[in-house]
């Protein structure tokens, strides 16, 4: 650092001009009289140098010093962009796995439920098929208990009043009617039954096999964290060591230096976003005039909920009280302001209205992915291109800038 203070120094005084030396008294002196104007301005008046002119070699080295100095600086910079690409890109693995269990968890409830309303259709429809056939077993006996004539089933029949049904065949034909009846609801009640048994059967398979893709999908998640976690830390030191020798070549500190390369990187997203912005708003065919209007208060009261969490340890999967993945966070946040939302990042993208990142309010959702289709991860926007996120496993919920790389060009308005 001395040496590179030094070489400063040196150009410094290759182009500055010198500068009067005055010597300084010991002890306070009377003042010394006001020049005059022209004793100042005398064109022959001259001051000894402070030290030698440096040669032309001397200055040369310097220049190559500084130059070394600024390459190297670029080139710490680059490993830590890299190294911080590398980390984005494991984290979004992660999220992504643990946004696929969120999936198959909400699938698996689908499916658990559309199980759970068949066997009741199914039980249903069981029970009107045997009274069906008790009634039929019912006509069966009585017709061969009576024998004879039927009095007393006119009622029953539709037989004329003070008939014979053992003697008219209008009356016989009404007992053959009313019997088919009976015959055709007992079979249409057993086809019921039948296809409600069916589509039971069928539900619990769908069940069984999204209990199947859930613990996949858990166990990919929990595999994509373990792996994430031990590359996260190596990465982590390189990150770290690189910004101590930043630290080092800019007579700076590691706190300066971390918050000077995230903002440097979160303005290089947000200014190349916008640039791209209207295009993709033409592209999609946005209507500005359809964007919804924010309500104030539940984003207020969702935001409050956020804040309250911040500190809280992040876990896959988790959506409170105590710990929080990224849906499930977003999901409690706006369930505390009166508002559903289901703990998945894609349900979420489906259940909001877009909103182009401009355009954000507080309260807003922020996604990231490489497109609508594979987002793994979610904050909530709390204004000033800011959020409250879970981040991942090992980091606490937190406020942090939006513009990341994999930031998506709207958000949601729920």
């Amino acid at each position: 650092m001395r040496r590179r203070a030094a070489t400063l120094a040196l150009i410094c005084a290759m182009v500055t001009p010198s500068l009067p030396a005055f010597a300084v008294p010991d002890t306070p002196a009377s003042p010394a009289p006001t020049p005059s104007p022209s004793a100042t301005a005398s064109p022959n008046a001259t001051t000894p140098p402070r030290g030698p002119v440096p040669s032309q070699a001397q200055v040369e080295a310097a220049r190559a010093a500084v130059a070394r100095a600024q390459a190297q600086q670029a080139r710490v910079e680059a490993r830590w962009t890299a190294a911080q690409r590398e980390l984005d890109d494991l984290e979004a693995a992660a999220q992504l796995a643990t946004e696929r269990y969120n999936q198959a968890r909400v699938q698996l409830a689908q499916r658990a439920a559309a199980a759970k309303k068949a066997r009741q259709e199914a039980a249903a429809a069981t029970e009107r098929s045997g009274q069906a056939r008790t009634a039929v077993d019912n006509l069966a006996a009585t017709l061969y208990m009576q024998g004879g004539p039927l009095a007393g089933f006119d009622v029953l029949f539709g037989l004329a009043a003070g008939s014979d049904a053992g003697r008219t065949a209008g009356d016989l034909d009404a007992i053959s009617a009313y019997r088919g009846r009976t015959f055709d609801d007992a079979q249409a009640a057993a086809a019921k039954a039948q296809e409600a048994r069916r589509v039971a059967a069928q539900a619990e398979l769908q069940q069984k096999a999204a209990q199947a893709r859930a613990k996949e999908a858990h166990d990919a998640a929990q595999a994509a964290v373990a792996q994430g976690e031990a590359r996260q830390q190596a990465i982590g030191q390189q990150m770290q060591a690189a910004i101590d020798e930043l630290a080092t070549l800019r007579d700076s500190s590691a706190a300066v230096e971390r918050a000077r390369l995230d903002g440097l990187a979160a303005q290089s997203v947000r200014q190349q976003m916008l640039r791209s912005q209207s295009a993709t708003l033409a592209a999609d065919g946005f209507d500005p005039g359809s964007l919804p209007a924010a309500d104030s208060d539940a984003a207020a009261a969702a935001i409050a909920y956020a804040q309250e969490q911040l500190g809280k340890p992040y876990r896959w999967g988790g959506e409170g009280p105590d710990s929080f993945d990224c849906s499930g966070l977003t999901m409690r946040a706006w369930q505390a302001a009166g508002k559903n939302l289901i703990h998945y990042t894609g349900s979420q993208y489906q259940q909001t209205a877009r909103v182009p990142i401009s355009d954000l309010a507080p309260g807003d959702l922020v996604f990231f992915g490489k497109d609508a289709a594979s987002i793994h991860h979610v904050g909530l926007y709390v204004g000033d291109g800011r959020m409250i996120e879970a981040p991942r496993t090992g980091l606490n919920i937190r406020y942090s800038s939006i513009y990341r790389s994999s930031l998506l060009p709207y958000g949601g308005r729920v």
